[in-house]
Parts: C-alpha cells; structure tokens; sequence
C-alpha cells in the first residue's frame, strides 16, 4: 500500500498530461496511460512465481494486493478524467496468458477490474484502451465483454496467438 504514489504524484501527472493534451489542439488526443492493478505495481512487488501461486497459497492477500493495485487504477483515472483525457490506456500485460494466468484466472479475479475501469472511463466520456502485447486468444471474448474500446495489439505468433484477420 504504501509502494503507490501520494495523491499529489496523481496531480503532477494530470497537469503535465493536460498541458500536453492542450498542445494538441485539433491535430490529435493523447492517451493517458495507467498500468493494470498488477503491471509495474503488485506484480514488481514480489517474484512471478511468488505472485502466480500467492492465489493458491494465500488469496486473502491477493486479494488485498489486487485492490490496492486497483484503487490506484482508480485515482490515476479520475486524475486523468478531472484533466479531460479523452483516452485511457491501460496496460494489462501482467495479467494475461503470457504472465502465467489461467483464463479461468483471469475471468475471476481480474475481468471485474477491467470492466470497473472501463466502466468509469465510459463514465467520463473517454474511450478505454486494452494493451496486453503477448497472447490473448483465449481471454480476448473476456476483454470484449468488459467494453474495451480498443484492443492492442493483437500479436501474432509467435509471441501472441491472435490470426489479426480472423479477429
């Protein structure tokens, strides 16, 4: 809990994301980027392995890691929403195929923080990016049904295993 940043890191980053965003004008929109309740949080924490077998092992704490991990995910998002960030990008490849996690893994514990995410980004009127560079064949109908606006990045093997045509 207290690995996560103070909530004037939260204020820097908006102004530096606003005054970047205004810079912009016309000629495009910035992205604000979140990493997932584990990516560069929870999951830097502790070993993998250590992490991928603690909901085994002790899933009282990793569910409390998860929520600390999201709670941040939750100000950095409303950070970026109060500074009028049309897009949110969240990085979620800790949490996939390729991190190690089980679809049934992931449709349990971390689908319901994504569609919060995507729910409160929806809120605020900004599209919700999905970015997970590794494999995600088998938890793509998952990312779909949480209302992911855009999905990134479809990699083809052999480090994914998406067919980008079939998808």
């Amino acid at each position: 809990r207290y690995m996560m940043p103070d909530a004037a890191g939260y204020e820097a980053a908006g102004r530096r994301f606003e005054a970047y965003d205004r810079s912009l004008g016309e000629q495009g929109a910035a992205a604000f980027d979140v990493y997932s309740p584990l990516d560069c949080r929870v999951e830097d924490a502790m070993e993998q392995a250590d992490f991928l077998t603690l909901v085994y092992d002790d899933e009282s704490a990793f569910r409390e890691l998860l929520a600390i991990g999201q709670e941040a995910c939750r100000d950095e998002i409303r950070t970026a929403l109060a500074v009028g960030a049309e897009v949110i990008h969240c990085w979620w490849f800790y949490a996939g195929i390729s991190g190690g996690w089980s679809p049934r893994i992931f449709e349990q514990y971390f689908l319901p923080m994504v569609k919060e995410q995507v729910d409160l980004a929806h809120q605020g009127g900004a599209l919700y990016i999905y970015y997970d560079d590794g494999k995600l064949n088998q938890i793509l109908p998952f990312v779909l049904e949480a209302g992911a606006d855009v999905v990134m990045t479809l990699t083809p093997a052999p480090v994914g295993d998406i067919d980008p045509i079939e998808v």
